[in-house]
């Protein structure tokens, strides 16, 4: 991420603030669709205890990529002017054919990550993210004289590196498809995991939703160059935060789902201290750019993007709040509580898109609008982690409500007993 940071204020002197919106609504769109990839079965791969029954469903995950893929073209094509003349960005219509290209490289390098998170090969994870944004940035600095085009291409390329290289090291060290099942057994995991593609699916378009859409409808709103300053700070602010919380989230989806087999309290603790640590990272970087933001942005990536620091001061909060909340999310995965994560997400979305549909009504400015919008999202995150602890702690309830109902009607019937007869029930239950 530090090649990113460093390769920054030379990338905003290369290209425009109206070449970084239009990189913002490619990346946007790109990471929608990336969520229908592989109909979300790539969250149920760490999850089987046979290893037989994970590299069915990493085949799985890609037979369905090229499909899924096809139907996302189809209309992209159809409605490629459409979306150039609501984004106000009509150099987009010309690199329509880039989406569905970026959506296969992203949705297979999300399989394999699973299936790297599964066998505990975060070094392959990080090596991999290494090379993917290094090549892109160096990429996009050597493609400077094509445009914007330069940005799309120098982005989708260090995506296509990155996938070679984390599915050419999986090849290598783990020949899955020696271990797969059959067909018969294939559907039988395609019906036990249905409630990812049912209700994970949906539930992750709405997430990336309302994570990506902001600079999509910044650009309907304000046109090319509020979004493409709001594009930087995600760039420099936001996802740096969501890379760090996205490896602290793959560790935690293995290390919780070891938790969960041991017992509900270890589940407990693990949250609870992985929530402590997350906000000792989180909170510090973001007092920093509260206090200095727009000085920062004007001294490192020229004086046209102060309107970008401006933004990042207003997103702090929200940014440190996303950095606690979003890693700990896979919980309601793991404790099989996708309805719980589906009516979140959805609760999200809607009061995101209403801060933007009120904007126009009430003549807000772009500055009061990522205001409002980061005031929404801050109290979202904070009731998904009050949500992602309530299902903990009902898990944990049940969990122990048979045991002690049992304890209590044995002591209930032993306590006037002689002490040898209860001795001798004692052993009798026991066995």
């Amino acid at each position: 991420q530090a090649a990113v940071i460093v390769a920054s204020p030379v990338l905003t002197r290369l290209y425009t603030p109206q070449h970084f919106g239009l990189l913002g609504i490619f990346i946007s769109l790109m990471g929608i669709l990336t969520t229908m990839g592989s109909l979300r079965y790539e969250l149920a791969i760490p999850l089987p205890e046979d290893e037989s029954d994970a590299a069915s469903l990493l085949l799985l995950c890609l037979m369905l990529i090229p499909g899924t893929v096809l139907s996302a073209a189809i209309p992209i094509y159809l409605l490629r002017h459409n979306l150039a003349t609501w984004t106000n960005a009509p150099e987009f219509a010309l690199f329509f054919w880039v989406l569905p290209i970026g959506m296969a490289l992203s949705a297979t390098h999300q399989v394999f990550t699973y299936w790297a998170i599964r066998n505990g090969r975060f070094a392959r994870i990080a090596r991999t993210r290494m090379i993917q944004t290094s090549t892109g940035v160096v990429a996009q600095i050597a493609l400077f004289s094509l445009g914007p085009s330069g940005l799309l291409l120098g982005h989708v390329l260090g995506s296509a590196i990155g996938t070679a290289k984390i599915a050419a090291a999986t090849l290598k060290q783990e020949l899955f498809t020696g271990h797969c099942n059959d067909s018969r057994s294939l559907t039988r995991l395609v019906i036990r995991h249905r409630r990812f593609p049912q209700l994970s699916t949906l539930s992750g378009l709405i997430n990336s939703s309302s994570l990506l859409m902001p600079t999509v409808l910044l650009a309907a709103l304000f046109g090319p160059l509020v979004a493409g300053q709001f594009a930087l700070v995600q760039r420099v602010i936001s996802w740096p935060a969501s890379l760090i919380g996205t490896a602290v989230a793959q560790v935690y989806l293995r290390e919780s789902a070891n938790a969960l087999h041991t017992s509900p309290s270890a589940l407990h603790v693990l949250f609870l201290r992985t929530s402590k640590r997350l906000a000792l990272v989180a909170i510090p970087p973001q007092v920093i750019i509260l206090a200095g933001a727009p000085w920062l942005f004007s001294l490192i990536f020229g004086s046209h993007w102060t309107q970008a620091g401006t933004f990042a001061r207003l997103l702090a909060p929200m940014v440190a709040m996303q950095l606690v909340a979003r890693p700990l999310s896979q919980t309601l995965n793991i404790l099989d509580r996708q309805t719980w994560q589906l009516a979140w997400d959805l609760g999200r979305f809607i009061l995101g898109i209403l801060v933007f549909l009120a904007a126009p009504s009430l003549a807000l400015s772009p500055e009061q609008v990522i205001l409002a919008y980061a005031a929404a999202m801050a109290v979202s995150y904070l009731a998904s982690w009050a949500l992602q602890l309530a299902a903990i702690l009902t898990h944990f309830r049940a969990s122990r409500t048979a045991p002690h109902a049992l304890r209590a009607a044995f002591e209930e019937v032993t306590k006037y007993a002689p002490a040898r007869s209860l001795v001798g029930q004692t052993n009798n239950t026991k066995h």
